[in-house]
């Protein structure tokens, strides 16, 4: 396992140095595993390409349905690493029911207020579909706050 993990640490770090000689100012970003567990298994050490200066920010895939859930997360995202270099992805739609459908206002509200409330740099919306009126309607009002 570690081995895997270090060559995919080889190749953001030479990702790291090759734009760094080519384009200095661009930012280096990647959407990233969520869990310490999920580490090992995708080998994605990102905390520590943070910490060596491999890569600028971390996008992490939050897709989370409870807040409670999304708050353990972020805790350990954060642990270590500045939060203004972690932006969390969240999702806007969900499976049910064999279905996807859009997640409520109200839940993208809450989740957006927490990872607002602990001080992370901002937030992504993820989404394989276009936003549904309901959901746009809602995030049009909260731009306006």
């Amino acid at each position: 396992i570690q081995y895997r993990s270090d060559q995919v640490t080889a190749v953001v770090r030479m990702v790291r140095e090759t734009m760094k000689k080519r384009k200095p100012k661009l930012l280096l970003g990647a959407a990233t595993t969520p869990k310490a567990i999920h580490v090992n298994t995708v080998f994605q050490e990102w905390k520590t390409w943070l910490k060596l200066d491999y890569m600028d920010v971390a996008y992490p895939m939050d897709y989370y349905a409870s807040v409670k859930e999304l708050r353990a997360v972020l805790a350990w995202q954060a642990d270590g690493i500045p939060k203004s270099q972690i932006v969390p992805l969240l999702s806007i739609y969900k499976r049910e029911g064999g279905k996807v459908v859009p997640v409520t206002p109200e839940r993208i509200n809450a989740q957006l207020d927490l990872v607002r409330d602990l001080g992370f740099a901002g937030a992504g919306m993820f989404s394989n579909q276009r936003l549904s009126p309901k959901l746009e309607a809602a995030l049009s009002v909260r731009g306006k706050r």
